[in-house]
């Protein structure tokens, strides 16, 4: 019998190897943080989590318990404020690294070190639920995970202090997010597998009755029965998911391997090994947690949503652990495989948490300058005002400004937000024109004597005196389309089509922070019909206009 060409792995080496992945994860996730502020969910508990009552932290969010996540987000406003959104980085990197550090734990007692490393730095790495890892409020997912994997290694001690160890991590773990409730339930495999379940009945009961006791108080739920059918398609799909993300592979792949495993771990509950409870404990958390997921989320969110990717990866991981054992992949060959799957893993992952970091910046970027808007104006809008429909739809003017009085403000300033991207500048001006910063009504002649508009250029076409005192006419090329651009007076100006037969609609958008382009803000009739166009409330010297036209159009200053 051939003699593996090295040892195993030994457990300081395990730990070691382990350290550095993590250092070098935090290292790598952190940098995604770049220019990132709060986003969506967030601004529920900036805005309406800032007394100190019992409502305040046991108020469900979404049905959802969520009093740890809300208690150290209250905890990083009075220390941090909201100016910057690094110590809030910060803390949900250390809960992933605690969970990664849990689960190492719990794999190396359930398997070998080369396989507890392996799968610990998978984890690290989980690009590909990049939500989990790039959104500070999902730090109840990772702290749930980690305490409900450190309620089984409790258990598994089987003293009583361990035991009550066990219950007080379960209750944690619920108290963190509603991955807590199938984590109960595995523990309660766990108990009714071993002697004295009934002893020891108490670590899922306490826990179990303050959850119960909290939902009859505040919980609310949104499953729904009409989702049933669909069970299971969705927990496979969800597998697939979560082995595909442990992979880096695609969906497809992730299909065929959650197969092989689901065979796999059949057999070997049929064959009564060893590992049977564990194996069945696992098979609990992941099944009851993708069954309450379907029920309230099926047609809402998909399987492989990041955020629900992270505990589905580290329980299929956990499951990988089981399925393994404790033999040691130490032969040249096996490790090998093992590398070349961890790189492809990491490679995939790392790319996914880099596109998830852009597209965080993206949104951010967005609500920061639209909140920046409206921080400019806060003295004209009222306190139901809504500056973003789509990244923080919960944000209102007035509970927003009573927040960053006492907290500081991540909006960014004028002079920041001309240097963004074209799509937060185009947010910002919309803020503005929706807060009535603009404003366009009917007008008759210009007053005699006024002063033509000074700095109008025309882009497409020419441009003449007239035809009245204070007008410039803005006229196309022979069937062309004019533009012309215009700053906007103090008084404001008005614009009318010019009397000719067969006049065209005049399309006018007018901008503060944007480069004027995209649809017109306003189209005007061809019907020789002015329109005076003001502007209040911001320095009148930054507005420009953007008239466009098949025939010529008449700009005049207004006194």
């Amino acid at each position: 019998m051939r003699r593996a060409a090295s040892g195993p792995l030994s457990t300081r080496g395990a730990i070691v190897i382990v350290a550095i992945a993590g250092l070098i994860a935090a290292i790598v996730i952190l940098r995604e943080y770049r220019d990132l502020t709060f986003f969506y969910d967030e601004w529920d508990v900036v805005q309406g989590r800032r007394d100190w009552d019992a409502d305040t932290f046991l108020r469900a969010h979404n049905e959802h318990l969520a009093v740890v996540t809300v208690a150290v987000f209250k905890l990083l406003f009075v220390t941090a404020g909201l100016t910057s959104y690094w110590p809030y980085a910060v803390v949900l990197v250390l809960s992933h690294l605690l969970c990664a550090g849990v689960f190492f734990v719990l794999a190396r007692s359930w398997s070998s070190n080369e396989t507890a490393v392996f799968g610990t730095v998978v984890l690290l790495f989980l690009g590909t639920a990049w939500e989990v890892l790039l959104w500070p409020f999902e730090l109840g997912v990772s702290l749930s995970l980690a305490a409900g994997m450190g309620a089984i290694i409790a258990l598994g001690r089987g003293t009583r202090r361990g035991d009550a160890a066990a219950c007080g991590l379960l209750a944690l773990s619920l108290a963190s997010a509603s991955v807590g409730v199938p984590f109960a339930a595995a523990v309660l495999v766990l108990l009714g597998a071993g002697p004295g379940w009934t002893r020891r009945a108490y670590v899922v009961a306490v826990p179990v009755l303050l959850y119960g006791a909290w939902f009859l108080a505040y919980g609310n739920s949104s499953a729904r029965a009409e989702n049933i059918p669909q069970v299971p398609v969705f927990v496979a799909d969800s597998g697939a998911a979560a082995l595909a993300g442990v992979f880096g592979m695609s969906p497809e792949i992730g299909r065929s391997i959650f197969i092989v495993v689901a065979v796999i771990t059949v057999a070997a509950l049929l064959g009564r090994r060893a590992e049977g409870d564990r194996i069945a404990a696992v098979v609990t958390v992941a099944g009851v947690m993708w069954i309450l997921l379907c029920l309230a989320r099926f047609g809402i969110a998909e399987p492989n949503t990041p955020r629900y990717v992270y505990p589905g990866a580290a329980l299929m991981l956990m499951l990988l652990v089981i399925l393994v054992g404790g033999r040691v992949v130490s032969a040249p060959r096996a490790r090998v495989i093992g590398l070349v799957l961890l790189a492809a893993s990491l490679t995939t992952n790392i790319g996914l948490l880099r596109d998830g970091g852009e597209r965080w910046r993206g949104y951010s970027a967005q609500v920061r300058a639209e909140i920046g808007a409206m921080t400019e104006i806060r003295d004209h809008v009222p306190a139901d005002f809504q500056p973003s429909s789509q990244y923080g739809p919960q944000i209102r003017a007035g509970t927003f400004f009573a927040a960053v009085d006492d907290l500081g403000s991540p909006a960014w300033g004028p002079d920041r937000i001309r240097t963004a991207g074209t799509i937060p500048r185009l947010a910002a001006d919309e803020v503005l024109r929706r807060a009535g910063a603009v404003t366009i009504d009917p007008a008759g002649e210009p007053t005699a004597g006024a002063r033509p508009p000074m700095g109008a250029v025309v882009l497409v076409g020419s441009l003449t005196a007239g035809p009245s005192a204070g007008c410039v006419t803005a006229t196309p090329l022979p069937g062309g389309t004019m533009r012309a651009q215009i700053p906007v007076p103090a008084a404001g100006l008005q614009v009318r089509g010019a009397a000719v037969a067969g006049g065209a609609p005049i399309g006018v958008r007018l901008t503060r922070f944007a480069d004027i382009s995209g649809d017109p803000m306003v189209t005007l009739p061809p019907d020789g019909s002015a329109r005076r166009i003001s502007t209040r409330w911001v320095a009148t010297s930054s507005w420009r206009l953007e008239a466009t036209s098949a025939t010529p159009v008449i700009l005049c200053s207004v006194r």
